[in-house]
């Protein structure tokens, strides 16, 4: 038997979060609540799964909820932060990110966090500054950052080298996994990047990119079900993405599943009406589905 009861429900609810499983890592945490009372720890969890599942106004409740009481918490600082940025309200997100960032001055994710809200405030030489410090503060990062500036660029060698000397010091880092998959997929080495997706999927399931990926790397080498299966994990976990529709449609179109594939294309644009890869996506399907009057009745479903 736990001798602290709370901390335990606290580490369910952390552990099946990571897992990839949010609404039952809610439900945890609401138990604990409606058990030991409103514990500032369990609030900002909470408040850190209704960002994962895009609820900021509910996430910043539950932060202001803790800084009412605890007014120098850097999490809740961080997290109220976070939502304001996720609501599109920068300007207000930067004051909360700079009191986190000074009562908790080690933590280069609130840096970045910063960073962005800045930016996004249109205060360029401050969240210029701000990275430089996150960077100091975990120079894995701004390797990071060159390893991908490098990869944008073409520069496949100078990248692997980069993630290939961090991942020496950090294996377990899911970022540079994916990275350096993505450079052996480039190179058609698809067993290798496989076993990478796989690995940083194994660290973290919940990383829907990675998930992305491993059906993208399926679908290459014309294992549609396998796609599907692998697409179909990261609908789970967040299923208003449109990006992820997008990826479902492309699948199908490689399968000649024709109006499935527009479905899903429908789909990812009900989610980002401005999403060009699912319009040209559209267009390519309407376009090589078939014969004139094939493609007649799908645009007409479009």
């Amino acid at each position: 038997m736990s001798t602290n009861p709370l901390k335990e429900l606290y580490e369910q609810a952390l552990g099946t979060l990571r897992s990839g499983d949010d609404a039952e890592a809610g439900l945890i945490c609401r138990r604990a609540l409606s058990i030991f009372g409103r514990d500032p720890n369990i609030l900002c969890l909470l408040g850190e799964i209704s960002l994962q599942q895009r609820r900021p106004q509910e996430a910043s409740k539950l932060y202001s909820e803790v800084l009412e009481r605890h007014t120098g918490f850097a999490r809740a600082l961080e997290g109220k932060g976070l939502a304001l940025l996720a609501d599109k309200k920068p300007g207000e997100a930067c004051k909360f990110l700079a009191k986190a960032a000074a009562a908790a001055p080690k933590r280069s994710k609130t840096r970045i966090a910063l960073a962005r809200a800045l930016a996004g405030s249109g205060r360029y030489a401050e969240s210029e500054q701000a990275i430089k410090e996150a960077f100091a503060l975990n120079p894995g990062l701004a390797e990071l950052n060159k390893a991908e500036i490098a990869l944008s660029g073409g520069e496949l060698e100078e990248a692997e080298k980069l993630l290939r000397d961090l991942l020496a010091r950090d294996p377990d880092n899911v970022k540079a996994l994916r990275m350096l998959a993505i450079i052996a997929v480039e190179s058609s080495h698809f067993k290798a990047a496989r076993k990478m997706i796989e690995r940083a999927l194994k660290l973290r399931p919940g990383f829907i990119p990675g998930w992305n990926d491993l059906a993208n790397l399926h679908m290459k080498q014309d294992r549609y079900e396998k796609a599907l299966e692998a697409v179909q994990n990261a609908l789970e976990l967040d299923p208003q993405m449109a990006q992820t529709w997008i990826v479902k449609g492309n699948i199908l179109t490689r399968a000649q599943r024709h109006e499935e594939s527009l479905d899903a294309y429908r789909h990812a644009l009900k989610l980002n009406p401005l999403s060009g890869g699912a319009l040209s996506q559209m267009g390519h399907v309407l376009k090589t589905s078939g014969g004139r009057k094939n493609r007649l009745q799908l645009f007409a479903n479009a």
